[in-house]
């Protein structure tokens, strides 16, 4: 991995933090990093947290959804990180090879960009539990440096205007086995009545 990207900005501010990543790899508009999510849940600690990591809001810390997550992390911590991504902004991410870490790397500048809610969540739970509890769970980590940074801050900000939320019927569909997109239920037309289906046809009048 490369020290960021070329049009990196000048130094935000936010916190640098040190990784440990199970695997890493490089793609044209970020990094992708699978980290213990003990490692870090620690940027999220501390009343300022959300100032310091320029997080869109603070952690709801009573809604449906949140309280959901929690339970999650308490009930199946290894299945906590399956689903969605921790996105975060960096003015760089560098190897920490040079203090002797060869499997280590620095994000400077950090900013959370999505999954603060996930974050705050396991860091109570951990709280609660302690590390042993968190031991198995793996979050996958999306980092943007540069210009791109500031772009994914941009979609992700307005990325819930292209979300689905899923309802009762999607989930009554996938009890039953699915459905394909293409057929005429799944365009939302009614399926024929059995007496319709099977009625024959009167022949063509001569």
């Amino acid at each position: 991995m490369n020290e960021g990207f070329p049009d990196a900005p000048a130094p935000s501010g936010g916190p640098s933090i040190l990784l440990r990543p199970l695997s890493a790899s490089r793609f044209s508009r970020s990094f992708h990093l699978e980290v213990p999510a003990a490692e870090l849940v620690g940027l999220v600690t501390g009343a300022d947290s959300a100032r310091r990591l320029r997080t869109a809001r603070g952690y709801l810390h009573d809604t449906p959804e949140t309280l959901a997550l929690e339970q999650r992390a308490r009930e199946s911590p290894e299945d906590f990180g399956l689903p969605g991504w921790i996105v975060l902004g960096a003015d760089t991410l560098v190897p920490a090879r040079s203090e002797g870490f060869a499997d280590r790397v620095w994000i400077h500048g950090t900013e959370l960009i999505d999954g603060h809610q996930r974050l705050r969540a396991m860091a109570l739970v951990l709280d609660e539990l302690g590390p042993d509890h968190l031991a198995r769970t793996l979050l996958k980590v999306e980092v943007y440096c540069g210009a791109e940074r500031e772009r994914a801050r941009r979609l992700f900000g307005c990325a819930d205007r292209y979300r689905n939320i899923r309802n009762a019927q999607d989930w009554a569909v996938r009890s039953a086995g699915g459905a394909s997109s293409n057929s005429a239920v799944g365009r939302g037309r009614t399926r024929p009545t059995s007496s319709t289906a099977t009625r024959p046809r009167s022949p063509p009048s001569t």
